[in-house]
Formats: C-alpha cells, sequence, structure tokens
C-alpha cells in the first residue's frame, strides 16, 4: 500500500471474520505509525468528507480495471 490508493474498509470480529463496514471506498493519506507486522501498522484515510486513522489490517486495495493484484 502507498498514499494515494483506494482501499476498502472492513470491520474485523474476534474470531477473524471481516465484513465491509464503509460503502465507498477510501483514499490512503499517509502511514501515521511502521510497525515491524504491516498489519499492525496505522494509515490515515480520506473517506466520507473526513481524515480517520485505521490499522492496515483493516484495510484492502480496491482493484482497478485491468490490473491483477
Amino acid at each position: 500500500m502507498k498514499a494515494g490508493d483506494l482501499v476498502w474498509i472492513h470491520s474485523v470480529s474476534h474470531w477473524g471474520g471481516r465484513r465491509l463496514s464503509c460503502q465507498h471506498p477510501g483514499t490512503l493519506i499517509k502511514r501515521t505509525y511502521l510497525a515491524y507486522d504491516p498489519r499492525d501498522s496505522y494509515w490515515e484515510v480520506f473517506v466520507g468528507g473526513e481524515t480517520k486513522k485505521y490499522r492496515e489490517q483493516v484495510l484492502s486495495l480496491v482493484k482497478e480495471e485491468g490490473e491483477d493484484l
């Protein structure tokens, strides 16, 4: 992931299941905390007209047409 990417925001249950928590994708602004395990890093995400912090574990990239991820 890098700044400027479009991401989906999920909610994660304590059992490890994930579901989409926001109907609109967000835009990564910057990484605010870099952890040894990338899932524990934090990003500022612009979504719904405001900036919020999320763990990388709950973010997933939006797949662009014609791009294989």
